[in-house]
């Protein structure tokens, strides 16, 4: 941890929660039609995608773009 200046840096890897029961949360929440995963993840099956990937990650339209490899 760092500090200086009034602020705080804080390194996370992973995120900060147990994986053990983080994960059958979100799938139940997803289960449960709380976890929009369709609205937040758009998959682009060629990787000269990537360009329109980042235009609708900039642009808000996904969350998590996804390029696919084969």
């Amino acid at each position: 941890m760092l500090v200086g200046g009034g602020l705080t840096w804080r390194g996370v890897v992973e995120g900060d929660s147990d994986p053990k029961s983080f994960i059958p949360r979100l799938v139940r929440l997803y289960q449960e039609g709380q976890l929009p995963l369709e609205r937040l993840v758009k998959s682009y099956p060629l990787f000269s995608q990537i360009n329109e990937a980042i235009r609708d990650m900039d642009a808000g339209e996904v969350v998590k773009p996804v390029i696919l490899m084969p």
